[in-house]
């Protein structure tokens, strides 16, 4: 479940890793990806929405193991209706909020980083906002895009556990 401010910059992206050789088809992908608009609202009202929708999309295996989506709120700013990102109390009520009411699910905030943070290490690297968004999660990653060879690549800065690789 995909919950973002660009649907259709989403269905674009899809669409491309469905191109890509060797990869599932277009209409397995139509399959597994559930596109929202995302409209600000209340981390108790997004709770809600979130878990009608976990209800409708979860089903079970033959073996009765039942399987949940995993859920994308891109961006935060433009699904949590907060009166200030950078109070870590607010911050860390929605938090809460989200993780209270959606047990068990897998989630996944995206969010922006500062402006003012151009090339730095990935140790500098953080959320915008309060502290909490990054306190109260179990990883964060980040997309870091290195201006000298023109790459993207995914930094992990904080986990829960231990990762195979950090970069």
């Amino acid at each position: 479940i995909w919950v973002t401010e660009a649907p259709s910059q989403a269905r674009d992206t899809i669409y491309s890793l469905a191109k890509a050789g060797g990869s599932a088809s277009w209409q397995d992908f139509q399959e597994w990806f559930h596109l929202y608009q995302a409209k600000r609202q209340s981390p108790k009202a997004m709770a809600r929405f979130l878990r009608r929708r976990v209800e409708e999309l979860t089903y079970e295996l033959p073996n009765g193991f039942k399987v949940a989506p995993a859920l994308v709120l891109d961006t935060t700013s433009a699904n949590l209706d907060l009166e200030n990102e950078s109070d870590n109390s607010e911050v860390g009520a929605a938090m809460a909020e989200l993780k209270q009411g959606l047990t068990g699910v897998p989630l996944t905030l995206i969010g922006h980083t500062p402006k003012a943070l151009a090339k730095s290490d990935v140790s500098d690297v953080t959320f915008r906002g309060a502290g909490a968004w990054e306190a109260d999660s179990v990883a964060t990653y980040f997309l870091i895009h290195d201006s000298d060879t023109d790459i993207r690549f995914l930094a992990i800065r904080k986990c829960r556990f231990a990762p195979s690789y950090s970069e």
